[in-house]
């Protein structure tokens, strides 16, 4: 596979560097990034008190384990599925490092200042010869990103970011996965009818596709901020929401998606069916791909 359009270096796992299922810390060389073709979008890039820049890793979607935008009762999707993929992720990213660290292709920046990258473990005999060639050039399939798809740790989130021969193999690999019933595709209920009035239980129990779940919960927080400012930080349940009012909140959130082979981009409210108090996806989220916001930022 040609990879265009990026760069690669190396990694180096600092302490406590997960944060979750699919976003973790690196320390990378300076000089890298540097001479990177980020461009103007370094100043983007937020770096934590310890030196280490986050990162978020491409294709991949796990259940959300601590989501700022949503409320106390919609903090988190069932958290055994949310932690699982986290300790996944931290077990591999350890065991690449004592290997001899990460290797990364980053193909750009996010909204939240996170470098979108691939991970790899790094071997002994590989080499960087310089930020756009490596060495060996590694395998998909062999990348953190494939690992959590395989394992059905992580539902697909295919962006126009990385080539469309890569997203061709993640899509591979996590229909495997949904056959086998693995992990999360073992609960996972985005297919069937969401009852808006019971928000509560998809922190609970009731485990869907994670970008889903962060629009309800938004759509939730924005429905009780307009109904009562004073109790917005301390409410225990998520309020009802309607269909009508999760068509509206999609529709001006925004976000575009289409069939992976092709067809029209459509707004995520376009691909719900809605009745009553009740919505349900009916694609399925490995056959979709997604348009890139303004905000999220490609190398090119």
């Amino acid at each position: 596979m040609r990879w265009a359009d990026g760069f690669w270096c190396v990694g180096v796992l600092p302490p406590d560097a997960v944060h979750d299922g699919d976003t973790l810390r690196l320390s990378l060389p300076e000089a890298v990034l540097s001479e990177s073709p980020l461009g103007d979008l370094r100043v983007r890039l937020r770096r934590d008190q310890q030196g280490a820049w986050p990162i978020r890793l491409a294709g991949v979607d796990a259940p959300e384990l601590d989501y700022p935008g949503a409320l106390p009762a919609m903090r988190h999707q069932p958290l055994h599925a949310a932690l699982a993929a986290r300790e996944w992720l931290l077990q591999a990213a350890v065991r690449a490092q004592t290997g001899g660290g990460l290797r990364l292709w980053v193909s750009g920046v996010d909204r939240y200042g996170r470098l979108i990258a691939c991970l790899w473990p790094r071997r002994g005999d590989d080499t960087l010869r310089d930020k756009n060639t490596w060495a060996g050039e590694p395998k998909l399939p062999d990348s953190l990103n494939a690992g959590l798809l395989r394992d059905g740790m992580a539902y697909p989130d295919f962006h126009e970011d990385l080539p469309m021969a890569a997203l061709a193999e993640l899509r591979h690999i996590t229909q495997i996965a949904i056959q086998q019933r693995l992990g999360v595709w073992s609960e996972d209920v985005t297919h069937q009818a969401i009852a808006l009035d019971t928000l509560h239980l998809l922190s609970e129990s009731r485990l869907i596709w994670p970008r889903l779940w962060r629009r309800l919960a938004e759509c939730a927080r924005q429905s009780l901020l307009m109904n009562t400012e004073a109790d917005r930080n301390h409410a225990r349940v998520a309020p009802a929401i309607t269909g009508w009012q999760l068509r509206d909140f999609l529709i001006a959130r925004g976000g575009m998606a289409r069939n992976f082979t092709g067809g029209p981009w459509k707004n995520l409210a376009d691909h719900l069916e809605m009745a009553g108090q009740h919505c349900r996806f009916p694609d399925a989220v490995e056959n979709l791909l997604h348009r890139s916001p303004p905000d999220r930022k490609k190398l090119t």
